[in-house]
């Protein structure tokens, strides 16, 4: 005789497994973990292929910068001169490329208006990659750069470079400083800094 408040025959447990609606319920949440799976495995499919071709994209375009800057004959009779050097280190030509640079005092008094030069290439072209691209700006023709060298004022040049690829439109920037009011010997240029800034 079963002890006193016992179910007599199978008990809960053992019908548990039998239960056509427990069977149904387990049916359904399998379905439900298969669909997460699933839906999970793609997500993760689709940002590696994203990630995949953002790399691939990345490394199939131009890539410009500046790889050498300075100033030359700023005791000679033909002036001042800017020399840049900037290279397409990317594995396809940058084209339709322009390069635009402006030039300012590092420090410049509030009550002084702003004069900047400003200067852009005329012409577009398409650097190779690996292809050198010399810039010799003549700033000559720009008087305040001769007021500035004649008081030793710092200048700050700040350049971009646009160019493209099929319908892909890409640029770089830099940013580099004279150092005109630091000691330097006759006929021997004055000391820079420069840096790429950016590139998009």
């Amino acid at each position: 005789m079963p002890p006193s408040g016992a179910l007599e025959g199978p008990s809960w447990m053992d019908e548990w497994g039998n239960n056509p609606a427990t069977v149904e319920a387990l049916a359904t949440a399998m379905a439900v973990l298969a669909v997460i799976f699933a839906w999970l495995n793609l997500r993760e499919s689709k940002a590696n292929r994203h990630a995949a071709q953002a790399e691939i994209a990345a490394r199939m375009r131009p890539w410009v910068g500046v790889f050498d800057f300075a100033i030359k004959g700023l005791d000679g009779d033909d002036g001042p001169t800017l020399c840049l050097l900037l290279r397409n280190f990317g594995p396809i030509p940058a084209q339709h490329a322009r390069l635009s640079v402006t030039l300012e005092p590092r420090d410049r008094p509030h009550d002084e208006p702003p004069n900047p030069i400003s200067w852009q290439e005329q012409n577009r072209k398409v650097l190779m990659p690996l292809e050198d691209g010399n810039y010799p700006i003549s700033l000559k023709r720009f008087p305040q750069m001769q007021d500035w060298i004649a008081a030793g004022r710092d200048v700050v040049v700040r350049g971009s470079f646009e160019y493209s690829r099929a319908d892909a439109e890409f640029g770089s920037s830099f940013e580099a400083t004279l150092w005109l009011s630091r000691d330097r010997a006759p006929g021997q240029p004055p000391s820079t800094n420069w840096r790429n800034t950016a590139a998009t």
